[in-house]
Protein backbone atom coordinates (compact mmCIF):
# COMPACT_ATOMS: atom_id res chain seq x y z
CA UNK A 1 0.00 0.00 0.00
CA UNK A 2 0.89 3.64 -0.83
CA UNK A 3 0.28 6.71 0.81
CA UNK A 4 -0.60 9.82 -1.41
CA UNK A 5 -0.07 13.26 -0.24
CA UNK A 6 -2.07 16.73 -0.75
CA UNK A 7 -1.64 19.83 -0.34
CA UNK A 8 -4.61 22.02 0.51
CA UNK A 9 -4.10 25.02 -0.79
CA UNK A 10 -6.58 28.01 1.83
CA UNK A 11 -5.45 30.92 -0.70
CA UNK A 12 -7.95 32.61 -2.41
CA UNK A 13 -8.55 33.91 -5.96
CA UNK A 14 -6.39 36.37 -6.86
CA UNK A 15 -3.42 37.72 -9.29
CA UNK A 16 -1.24 35.14 -9.94
CA UNK A 17 2.51 36.29 -9.11
CA UNK A 18 4.30 34.35 -11.49
CA UNK A 19 7.38 34.12 -9.97
CA UNK A 20 5.92 33.41 -6.64
CA UNK A 21 3.18 30.54 -7.63
CA UNK A 22 6.07 29.04 -9.46
CA UNK A 23 8.57 29.05 -6.34
CA UNK A 24 5.41 27.70 -4.63
CA UNK A 25 4.50 24.96 -6.90
CA UNK A 26 8.04 23.72 -7.10
CA UNK A 27 8.12 23.66 -3.32
CA UNK A 28 4.90 21.50 -3.31
CA UNK A 29 5.78 19.17 -6.00
CA UNK A 30 9.09 19.01 -4.99
CA UNK A 31 8.01 17.71 -1.26
CA UNK A 32 6.24 15.04 -2.63
CA UNK A 33 2.73 16.25 -2.94
CA UNK A 34 1.07 15.22 -5.68
CA UNK A 35 -2.24 16.61 -5.43
CA UNK A 36 -3.22 20.36 -5.17
CA UNK A 37 -6.47 20.14 -3.60
CA UNK A 38 -8.98 24.24 -2.33
CA UNK A 39 -9.60 24.34 1.01
CA UNK A 40 -13.36 23.26 1.94
CA UNK A 41 -15.78 26.41 1.33
CA UNK A 42 -13.85 27.30 -1.48
CA UNK A 43 -16.63 29.49 -3.44
CA UNK A 44 -17.27 27.58 -6.48
CA UNK A 45 -16.19 28.62 -9.76
CA UNK A 46 -13.56 30.71 -7.83
CA UNK A 47 -9.52 29.10 -8.27
CA UNK A 48 -6.52 30.12 -6.51
CA UNK A 49 -3.33 31.28 -8.55
CA UNK A 50 -1.84 27.96 -7.58
CA UNK A 51 -4.59 26.15 -9.30
CA UNK A 52 -5.13 28.13 -12.56
CA UNK A 53 -1.52 27.33 -12.95
CA UNK A 54 -2.05 23.78 -12.71
CA UNK A 55 -5.11 24.05 -14.80
CA UNK A 56 -3.25 26.01 -17.55
CA UNK A 57 -0.61 23.04 -17.79
CA UNK A 58 2.17 24.10 -15.59
CA UNK A 59 3.19 21.30 -12.99
CA UNK A 60 2.65 17.43 -12.61
CA UNK A 61 0.09 17.67 -9.63
CA UNK A 62 -3.46 16.93 -9.97
CA UNK A 63 -5.10 19.82 -9.43
CA UNK A 64 -8.57 20.11 -7.71
CA UNK A 65 -11.89 21.35 -8.91
CA UNK A 66 -15.34 21.66 -6.71
CA UNK A 67 -18.14 21.38 -8.54
CA UNK A 68 -21.90 21.78 -6.75
CA UNK A 69 -24.72 19.99 -9.00
CA UNK A 70 -27.47 23.47 -8.23
CA UNK A 71 -26.14 25.81 -10.78
CA UNK A 72 -26.00 24.13 -14.13
CA UNK A 73 -28.17 21.16 -15.79
CA UNK A 74 -26.05 18.13 -16.32
CA UNK A 75 -25.10 18.66 -20.14
CA UNK A 76 -23.88 22.24 -19.26
CA UNK A 77 -22.18 21.37 -16.04
CA UNK A 78 -20.56 17.92 -18.50
CA UNK A 79 -18.98 20.62 -21.35
CA UNK A 80 -17.81 22.76 -18.77
CA UNK A 81 -16.34 20.24 -16.90
CA UNK A 82 -15.14 17.96 -19.85
CA UNK A 83 -13.27 21.68 -21.11
CA UNK A 84 -11.55 22.02 -17.78
CA UNK A 85 -10.39 18.59 -18.01
CA UNK A 86 -8.89 19.01 -21.40
CA UNK A 87 -7.73 22.15 -20.33
CA UNK A 88 -5.80 20.55 -17.73
CA UNK A 89 -4.52 17.49 -20.10
CA UNK A 90 -6.35 15.31 -17.55
CA UNK A 91 -4.83 16.44 -14.27
CA UNK A 92 -7.86 17.51 -12.55
CA UNK A 93 -9.53 15.70 -9.88
CA UNK A 94 -13.63 16.56 -9.36
CA UNK A 95 -14.56 17.64 -6.01
CA UNK A 96 -18.90 17.21 -5.56
CA UNK A 97 -19.86 18.87 -2.79
CA UNK A 98 -23.43 18.25 -1.84
CA UNK A 99 -24.82 21.86 -1.60
CA UNK A 100 -27.95 22.04 -3.70
CA UNK A 101 -28.95 25.90 -3.45
CA UNK A 102 -32.00 27.16 -5.33
CA UNK A 103 -32.14 23.48 -6.82
CA UNK A 104 -33.68 22.58 -3.55
CA UNK A 105 -36.44 24.54 -3.97
CA UNK A 106 -36.66 24.14 -7.86
CA UNK A 107 -36.94 20.32 -7.74
CA UNK A 108 -38.67 20.14 -4.45
CA UNK A 109 -35.62 18.57 -2.22
CA UNK A 110 -37.44 18.30 0.57
CA UNK A 111 -35.56 15.75 2.29
CA UNK A 112 -32.17 14.21 2.52
CA UNK A 113 -32.61 10.83 1.11
CA UNK A 114 -34.28 13.45 -1.84
CA UNK A 115 -31.22 15.27 -2.02
CA UNK A 116 -29.04 12.19 -2.47
CA UNK A 117 -31.13 10.60 -5.23
CA UNK A 118 -31.16 13.81 -7.05
CA UNK A 119 -27.02 13.78 -6.92
CA UNK A 120 -27.34 9.97 -8.18
CA UNK A 121 -28.87 11.00 -11.58
CA UNK A 122 -26.84 13.71 -11.69
CA UNK A 123 -23.86 11.96 -11.81
CA UNK A 124 -25.06 8.86 -13.42
CA UNK A 125 -26.15 11.57 -16.46
CA UNK A 126 -22.14 13.64 -16.29
CA UNK A 127 -20.86 10.21 -16.85
CA UNK A 128 -22.76 9.33 -19.73
CA UNK A 129 -22.23 12.63 -21.00
CA UNK A 130 -18.80 12.41 -21.28
CA UNK A 131 -18.20 8.82 -22.37
CA UNK A 132 -21.31 9.07 -25.35
CA UNK A 133 -20.43 8.89 -28.76
CA UNK A 134 -23.66 10.26 -29.96
CA UNK A 135 -26.62 11.94 -28.40
CA UNK A 136 -29.17 9.92 -26.47
CA UNK A 137 -32.55 10.77 -24.73
CA UNK A 138 -33.03 10.92 -21.02
CA UNK A 139 -36.15 10.99 -18.62
CA UNK A 140 -35.83 10.51 -15.37
CA UNK A 141 -37.10 11.56 -11.71
CA UNK A 142 -35.35 14.82 -11.45
CA UNK A 143 -34.03 15.55 -15.46
CA UNK A 144 -35.45 15.11 -18.95
CA UNK A 145 -34.30 15.66 -22.16
CA UNK A 146 -34.48 14.70 -25.90
CA UNK A 147 -30.68 15.18 -26.98
CA UNK A 148 -28.25 15.00 -24.50
CA UNK A 149 -24.60 15.70 -26.00
CA UNK A 150 -21.49 16.53 -25.20
CA UNK A 151 -18.96 16.75 -28.31
CA UNK A 152 -15.95 17.79 -27.11
CA UNK A 153 -14.88 15.64 -24.33
CA UNK A 154 -11.65 15.74 -21.98
CA UNK A 155 -8.98 13.22 -22.59
CA UNK A 156 -9.91 10.73 -20.01
CA UNK A 157 -13.74 10.50 -21.18
CA UNK A 158 -16.09 9.20 -18.77
CA UNK A 159 -12.88 8.59 -16.40
CA UNK A 160 -12.66 11.88 -14.23
CA UNK A 161 -12.08 11.28 -10.92
CA UNK A 162 -15.21 12.34 -8.51
CA UNK A 163 -14.28 12.96 -4.77
CA UNK A 164 -17.65 12.39 -2.68
CA UNK A 165 -18.15 12.30 1.17
CA UNK A 166 -21.24 12.09 3.66
CA UNK A 167 -22.01 9.91 6.30
CA UNK A 168 -25.37 9.36 6.24
CA UNK A 169 -26.80 6.12 4.43
CA UNK A 170 -27.86 7.90 1.42
CA UNK A 171 -24.66 9.78 1.00
CA UNK A 172 -22.51 6.38 1.52
CA UNK A 173 -24.56 4.48 -0.95
CA UNK A 174 -23.85 7.37 -3.57
CA UNK A 175 -19.75 7.63 -2.86
CA UNK A 176 -19.90 3.99 -3.43
CA UNK A 177 -21.15 3.77 -6.75
CA UNK A 178 -19.78 6.60 -8.31
CA UNK A 179 -16.71 7.84 -5.89
CA UNK A 180 -12.99 7.06 -6.73
CA UNK A 181 -11.96 8.88 -3.79
CA UNK A 182 -14.21 9.70 -0.59
CA UNK A 183 -12.75 11.78 2.04
CA UNK A 184 -13.86 10.90 5.25
CA UNK A 185 -15.02 12.82 8.40
CA UNK A 186 -11.86 13.60 10.65
CA UNK A 187 -12.30 10.65 13.00
CA UNK A 188 -10.48 8.32 15.36
CA UNK A 189 -8.74 5.32 13.12
CA UNK A 190 -11.11 3.47 14.48
CA UNK A 191 -13.58 4.96 13.37
CA UNK A 192 -12.48 5.31 10.42
CA UNK A 193 -11.76 1.72 9.99
CA UNK A 194 -15.64 1.21 10.41
CA UNK A 195 -16.36 3.71 7.84
CA UNK A 196 -14.42 2.55 5.04
CA UNK A 197 -15.46 -0.91 5.47
CA UNK A 198 -18.96 0.31 5.51
CA UNK A 199 -18.79 2.07 1.87
CA UNK A 200 -16.44 -0.75 0.76
CA UNK A 201 -19.47 -3.44 1.48
CA UNK A 202 -22.03 -1.60 -0.12
CA UNK A 203 -19.46 -0.63 -3.25
CA UNK A 204 -19.12 -4.10 -3.86
CA UNK A 205 -22.67 -4.46 -4.67
CA UNK A 206 -21.37 -2.24 -7.58
CA UNK A 207 -18.23 -4.02 -8.65
CA UNK A 208 -16.21 -1.51 -6.90
CA UNK A 209 -15.05 -2.36 -3.28
CA UNK A 210 -11.41 -2.13 -4.77
CA UNK A 211 -11.90 1.16 -7.04
CA UNK A 212 -12.08 3.46 -4.47
CA UNK A 213 -9.45 5.24 -2.54
CA UNK A 214 -9.65 7.01 1.13
CA UNK A 215 -8.81 10.45 2.09
CA UNK A 216 -8.00 11.96 5.33
CA UNK A 217 -8.03 16.08 6.09
CA UNK A 218 -5.31 16.38 8.48
CA UNK A 219 -4.16 20.35 9.73
CA UNK A 220 -1.32 20.75 10.92
CA UNK A 221 -1.78 24.34 11.80
CA UNK A 222 -1.67 25.86 15.56
CA UNK A 223 -5.31 26.72 15.39
CA UNK A 224 -7.65 23.65 15.83
CA UNK A 225 -9.27 23.14 12.39
CA UNK A 226 -13.07 21.34 12.96
CA UNK A 227 -12.67 20.68 9.33
CA UNK A 228 -9.47 17.76 9.75
CA UNK A 229 -7.56 16.28 11.92
CA UNK A 230 -5.07 18.02 14.01
CA UNK A 231 -1.67 16.83 14.52
CA UNK A 232 1.28 18.25 16.25
CA UNK A 233 4.53 17.59 17.66
CA UNK A 234 7.85 15.80 16.25
CA UNK A 235 7.66 14.65 12.69
CA UNK A 236 7.82 11.01 13.83
CA UNK A 237 4.65 11.41 15.92
CA UNK A 238 2.74 12.82 13.36
CA UNK A 239 3.85 9.84 11.06
CA UNK A 240 3.06 7.52 13.69
CA UNK A 241 -0.47 8.97 13.83
CA UNK A 242 -0.71 9.06 10.12
CA UNK A 243 0.13 4.93 9.94
CA UNK A 244 -2.31 4.36 12.10
CA UNK A 245 -4.91 5.54 10.03
CA UNK A 246 -2.94 4.62 6.83
CA UNK A 247 -3.43 0.89 8.46
CA UNK A 248 -7.38 1.63 8.98
CA UNK A 249 -7.57 2.23 4.78
CA UNK A 250 -6.73 5.46 4.56
CA UNK A 251 -4.77 5.95 1.47
CA UNK A 252 -4.78 9.63 0.74
CA UNK A 253 -3.87 12.53 3.61
CA UNK A 254 -4.79 16.10 2.49
CA UNK A 255 -2.52 18.23 4.67
CA UNK A 256 -3.23 21.75 5.87
CA UNK A 257 -2.01 24.47 7.95
CA UNK A 258 1.83 24.29 6.13
CA UNK A 259 2.12 27.63 6.63
CA UNK A 260 5.19 29.13 4.38
CA UNK A 261 7.63 27.17 2.40
CA UNK A 262 9.72 26.45 4.72
CA UNK A 263 6.88 24.09 6.41
CA UNK A 264 6.30 22.71 3.32
CA UNK A 265 9.79 21.61 2.50
CA UNK A 266 10.15 20.55 6.41
CA UNK A 267 7.04 18.19 5.71
CA UNK A 268 8.40 16.85 2.73
CA UNK A 269 11.90 15.75 4.06
CA UNK A 270 10.80 14.37 7.60
CA UNK A 271 6.94 12.91 8.24
CA UNK A 272 6.50 12.00 4.24
CA UNK A 273 9.32 9.71 3.62
CA UNK A 274 8.82 8.63 7.67
CA UNK A 275 5.02 7.39 6.21
CA UNK A 276 6.12 6.27 2.54
CA UNK A 277 9.05 4.43 3.74
CA UNK A 278 6.75 2.43 6.94
CA UNK A 279 4.00 1.57 4.43
CA UNK A 280 6.98 0.26 1.78
CA UNK A 281 8.83 -2.05 4.33
CA UNK A 282 5.16 -3.09 5.73
CA UNK A 283 3.74 -4.26 1.88
CA UNK A 284 7.54 -5.58 1.30
CA UNK A 285 7.04 -9.65 0.80
CA UNK A 286 8.62 -11.15 3.73
CA UNK A 287 11.53 -13.81 2.89
CA UNK A 288 10.65 -17.22 3.90
CA UNK A 289 12.76 -18.12 7.08
CA UNK A 290 16.13 -20.62 6.27
CA UNK A 291 15.56 -24.46 7.51
CA UNK A 292 17.15 -25.00 10.91
CA UNK A 293 20.09 -27.75 9.99
CA UNK A 294 19.82 -30.37 12.39
CA UNK A 295 22.69 -32.61 12.99
CA UNK A 296 22.91 -35.66 13.83
CA UNK A 297 23.36 -37.21 17.32
CA UNK A 298 26.89 -38.92 17.40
Amino acid sequence: MEAEFTYVDASSAGRDVADHTGRLLHVIEGAGFVKVMPAPGTVVGTTSPLIERLLAGHGEAIAGWTHRPNALDPICAARDIAAIDAMSGGHVELRVEAHFGEAADRFGLASHVARMQFLDEYLVLLKRLWSNDRPFEHQGRYFGFSCGYVPHKGPRGSAIPLRLSGMTGAAIRVAARHASVVEIAPVAPDHARRHIARIREIASHFGRANRIRFALPVSLAAQADIDAVPLSGKPEDIALKLLEYADAGVSEFMISGLGNEEAIAAFGGTVRPIVANSLRRLAAPTAPAAPVRREALP
